[in-house]
């Protein structure tokens, strides 16, 4: 600054510019003839200096427009001159790399004085709220949204339809422009989209991608932690596969669906603009890639949940005013033309019509009362309310009415779009009740907990679930004190790793607890701390039903798996009795985990009974469970525990037999009895055997009885075809009589079996087990139309196989008829006759390779042909059974299949001791070369 005399009071203001806070220039008009006026600096301070780094020599002197680079400033300079009044105004300025506040003002005769203040520090604290608020909201919407898709476990929706919501509520609530769910497919190494959201490839379905580094779903299933792409364009560690390319993905994250070791599939999101996902994106989709995985696996034991609740928003239009008069009845007999643009009808379409069609139901009763008010006081009145719109959506607006004329009831309305107003006024207060609806009808408990288990805050869903009132607990009771015992210590440990920092424990998981009753239930928990706390916020579901149907799903495909495996035995005609009841035994065992075991049947002359004991397989015991032989009269009963259930007809099971009121003790070197379980074996009313099983792992339940009792009528069946075969041998001496009653009888029970299998199987939900049923259906269907042959043939020694063929193949074709639609059919069978050791195995054979082309060689509705070959050769026949659809796998080894109908086929050709090839073609074709076997006549 230029020294030069000052005043006693220009120097005290000097002082106070020279040692401000704030940084201070002085400049002066200079106005030029012809040119534009220009500012000219006359002093700053230290304090300006330190602001923006320009010392004296670059500024005193100089013109504004020489200094200062930014057009705003220079522009308020100009305004300053133009009206001489004060100019505040703010903004962030490049050539100082700073938030300034910049006061400009008039201060004497063409000089003014301009004061800038820093507010960086301001600024940056306005932004980091934002930031908070913003990162809080997104945390809000995520727990929100991971919570919608919890629910979506209840729903009826399929699964497909699942994940496509899920997709959709992944990308809204990350704000993506891509979501997508690619399912892993072991055989073929590759993954296929499932669902996805934004894609706009209409054939995205049938999109697949290699499971390797071509690809970041690839990738990921090789990883062990979500994969994270900042920059697509620079990735190193995989190729980005076409898809990406082509819908210019820049930026995404990926996680595995399920376990490591078996994974579902990838879920992916991805964004074309460049982004950097916060861990809390990907600790959000890895939850969300839980819940999914969860549900996938609910739905692979049943397809149908529980129903969930469908949310719906009226979104409201903005509008403006609309004039309108309205009669008595409030018809519309005048609308100004604004009403277009406010509720989406022209004046036309409104005049005549009812006010009431438009108005939302809840607020036709105020309005009623409202209009009564108006008529009565005659007073100027207003109101909000909604009309509907042409669209369908409804608008917040405000009318204000008065009567216009006193007679005849008419009134003049202005009506205004208050919806915009009306956000802005409770915002507060939506934001709260937002977050109260949330927290209310979520469908789950939400509960706070205190780092020591504390409860603080519960939702009205606990008392539902828990039974309890949320006020008997929030701040009385732990979290701790409903958790069953066995689950607490694990509960326990994760909160302790998870105020620890550990990024690495699940989100959400599976745990057992005890309701008011004293249940004990099961539920589903999704928890995370909230940001800036030590508290987890909760959100639980209420599983038991979900644990209930599954486990009775696996229960009954277990039964399945179990009557399926003792077909075999029961149909084959020389199976003897011993062998049926020792594969009944086994099943009953491995059903109920029992050590120990027995299957008997009675004698039917003598009521004595008979049996095939279960052998021990531990060694240190000596004894096994034994079967009692009683000879007893009609009307006497049967003693003691063994006896109990075929005097009562009913299924029975103890867990203390000793103190069963029928227990007569065991002998002396029997095993010792743990629990015990008997179920009688009936014909009709007939007694005619008993199953018996002891010492099951943990206890007998309900359940074990039930399973059992299905052996039993199976067993019951094997019983009544043994004894129907020995009363026609005994009976009959005719031969011809004799083959034509068994060949009747056995396809009738062949039928009774596959009609209890078809009973059966309509109370069962599971793809899997009603593909088990139908398959057994189907193979006694294939040996009953053998003997149907047999008995309808004057040859009642011999199979007339190319007509029996013609008959196996139409019912498979029926039996498969979405299937049989698109394929054709090629039978060729020369005349074959074949006795009935050899046909049978060969029409299993035939009826096991015809359906799993019919399953399998033409997915998705494909075309093809399916081709049957029987003729002799030499003093051999063969069979060529094959089709032109998709093959068998690689490396497929038909010794080694766990395929049940595959292994079937295996042990059907040893036993017409054949030989089997796969031929190499187009599709799949089965050779099969074998002889007629010879049996003696057995009458």
């Amino acid at each position: 600054m230029g020294k030069e005399v000052i005043s006693g009071e220009d120097e005290h203001y000097h002082n106070i510019i020279k040692n401000s806070i704030n940084g201070i220039i002085l400049h002066r008009l200079v106005r030029n003839q012809g040119d534009e006026n220009n500012h000219l600096i006359l002093e700053i301070n230290k304090t300006f200096q330190k602001l923006t780094g320009l010392g004296s020599e670059e500024v005193v002197g100089k013109s504004v427009s020489d200094v200062f680079e930014d057009t705003v400033i220079l522009e308020k300079f100009k305004q300053l001159e133009s009206t001489q009044k004060p100019i505040r105004f703010e903004g962030y300025f490049p050539q100082f790399h700073k938030d300034l506040e910049i006061f400009t003002f008039p201060s004497g005769n063409d000089e003014y004085a301009t004061v800038f203040t820093d507010i960086s520090h301001r600024k940056y604290s306005e932004r980091k709220k934002q930031e908070i608020k913003k990162e809080l909201t997104s945390r809000l919407e995520q727990q929100s949204a991971l919570s919608e898709i919890s629910q979506l476990t209840l729903s009826s929706l399929s699964l497909k339809e699942i994940m496509q919501e899920t997709m959709r509520i992944v990308a809204e609530a990350l704000s993506v422009d891509y979501s997508k769910v690619l399912r892993f497919i072991p055989a073929d190494q590759e993954l296929e989209m499932e669902a996805g959201v934004g894609w706009d490839d209409p054939d995205i379905k049938s999109y697949r991608v290699p499971a390797d580094l071509d690809s970041q779903a690839g990738y990921t299933l090789m990883s062990e932690k979500p994969v994270v792409v900042e920059d697509l364009s620079l990735e190193t560690r995989f190729s980005g596969p076409q898809l990406l390319i082509d819908h210019q993905v820049t930026s995404g994250v990926s996680v595995i669906i399920g376990q490591l070791e078996d994974p579902y599939g990838v879920m992916g999101v991805h964004t074309i603009a460049h982004r950097i996902f916060s861990p809390y994106d990907v600790e959000f989709l890895q939850s969300v890639s839980n819940v999914l995985a969860s549900i996938i696996n609910q739905h692979q034991i049943s397809q149908e949940l529980e129903k969930s609740e469908m949310r719906y928003r009226l979104l409201a239009e903005n509008a403006s005013d609309m004039i309108s008069t309205h009669n008595l009845d409030t018809k519309y007999t005048y609308a100004s033309p604004y009403s277009l643009e406010l509720i989406g009808y022209l004046p036309e379409e409104l005049e005549g019509n009812n006010a009431s069609l438009f108005i939302h139901p809840e607020d036709l009763e105020n309005i009623e009362k409202t209009q009564e008010k108006i008529l009565t006081t005659k007073k100027v009145t207003t109101i909000n309310y909604r009309l509907k719109h042409k669209n369908g959506n409804y608008v917040w607006v405000e009318s204000t009415a008065r009567l216009l004329n006193p007679e005849t009831g008419e009134m003049i309305v202005l009506t205004r779009d208050i919806s915009e107003r009306i956000q802005t006024e409770q915002e507060l207060k939506r934001s709260e009740a937002k977050y109260r609806t949330i927290f209310e009808n979520t469908g789950t408990v939400i509960a706070i907990i205190e780092p020591d288990g504390m409860v603080t805050v519960l939702n009205h869903k606990f008392q539902e679930v828990f039974g309890i009132p949320p006020e008997e607990v929030v701040g009385k009771k732990k979290w701790y004190d409903f958790i069953y015992k066995d689950d607490m210590e694990v509960m326990k440990e994760f909160q302790r790793r998870r105020l620890a920092g550990d990024k690495d424990l699940p989100g959400s998981y599976d745990f057992r607890f005890w309701d008011v009753r004293g249940n004990l239930k099961h539920a589903f928990i999704n928890v995370d701390l909230i940001p800036g706390t030590e508290n987890i916020l909760a959100s639980i579901s209420d599983v038991t039903s979900l644990k209930k149907t599954e486990s009775k799903l696996k229960e009954e495909l277990s039964i399945t798996k179990s009557l399926a495996r003792i077909y075999t035995p029961l149909v084959t005609p020389d199976s003897s009795m011993e062998q049926i009841g020792q594969a009944v035994l086994g099943e009953a065992k491995k059903l109920t985990k029992s050590k120990y075991g027995y299957v008997s049947s009675t004698d039917q002359g003598t009521t004595q009974q008979w049996g095939y004991g279960s052998k021990n397989t531990l060694v240190d015991c000596q004894a096994d469970l034994v079967a009692p032989h009683w000879n007893i009269e009609q009307d006497e009963p049967y003693p003691g525990l063994w006896g109990y259930c075929l005097n009562t007809r009913e299924a029975f099971f103890t867990n203390s037999p000793q103190l069963h009121p029928s227990s007569q003790g065991t002998p002396p070197d029997h095993v010792p009895l743990k629990n015990f379980l008997s179920v009688p074996v009936l014909l009709g009313d007939e007694l005619v055997g008993q199953i018996a099983l002891a010492n099951t792992e943990t206890q007998y339940h309900e359940e074990d009885a039930k399973a059992i009792t299905r052996l039993a009528e199976f067993f019951a069946l094997a019983i009544q075809k043994k004894r129907s075969d020995d009363e026609i041998r005994n009976s009959l001496k005719d031969k011809e009589i004799l083959l034509q009653e068994i060949h009747h009888r056995v396809k009738n029970n062949m039928q009774i079996i596959s009609s209890l299998l078809n009973l059966q199987s309509s109370f069962i939900n599971d793809p899997e087990a009603i593909d088990v049923f139908r398959e057994s259906q189907n193979r006694v269907k294939s040996m009953a139309l053998l003997h149907e042959n047999l008995y309808q043939s004057r040859d009642m020694d011999r199979v007339d196989f190319r007509q029996y063929v013609k008959k196996l193949t139409d019912n498979l074709l029926i039996t498969y008829s979405t299937s049989s639609s698109y394929i054709q059919k090629e039978i060729t069978v020369e005349n074959v006759k074949l006795n009935i050791e050899t046909a049978i195995p060969c029409g299993l054979i035939i009826n096991e390779l015809l359906t799993n082309s019919l399953k399998y060689a033409f997915p998705n509705g494909e075309k093809g042909r399916i081709y049957l070959k029987i003729y002799a050769k030499e003093d051999k026949y063969v069979l060529l059974l094959g089709d032109d659809g998709v093959g068998l796998p690689e490396n497929f080894n038909m010794e080694s299949t766990q395929t049940l109908g595959l292994r079937l086929v295996h042990n059907l050709v040893n036993q017409i001791d054949g030989q089997l090839k796969i031929r190499p073609s187009k599709g799949t074709c089965f050779e099969i070369v074998f002889q007629e076997l010879q049996y003696k006549k057995r009458i």
